[in-house]
């Protein structure tokens, strides 16, 4: 099974043994599975989802970020994230608020600025998904 870190400038979010990871990069979601290829990747912002052991998930929101894959380790480095499970009814309505003010700002963004709101984005919207949970 793959050790998998997921780190973020201010903290470490997860650092353990998966049965696999799901993550959003630039050309689409990929899981990693054990003796996955090596590879480096450019993450988009979205959900991530880690399957564990005992049959649990494990989901958060990221920005933008990467990652790397070798000998079944996987490193998650990414901007910002946050844990389904830290996420409050009020955060997620803070974060619908927020995907609406990012979608307007898409409209008149460069192609240096569109990445990056376009990461930002994905994530506000993938912390609007852990709503069921938030309840």
């Amino acid at each position: 099974m793959p050790h998998i870190t997921i780190a973020s400038p201010s903290q470490t979010l997860f650092d353990g043994v998966a049965v696999s990871i799901t993550l959003p990069t630039i050309t689409g979601v990929i899981t990693v599975l054990d003796d996955h290829e090596p590879m480096i990747g450019v993450l988009s912002g979205g959900q991530v989802e880690i399957d564990l052991e005992n049959e649990t998930s494990l989901l958060m929101a990221v920005d933008s970020g990467m990652v790397q894959i070798e000998h079944n380790h996987v490193h998650v480095f990414t901007q910002d994230s946050v844990l389904a499970a830290d996420v409050t009814a009020e955060m997620i309505l803070e974060a619908q608020q927020n995907a609406l003010v990012l979608e307007q700002k898409l409209d008149n963004a460069n192609e240096m600025e569109y990445a990056k709101i376009a990461a930002e984005l994905q994530k506000e919207l993938a912390k609007t998904g852990f709503e069921r949970k938030a309840k």
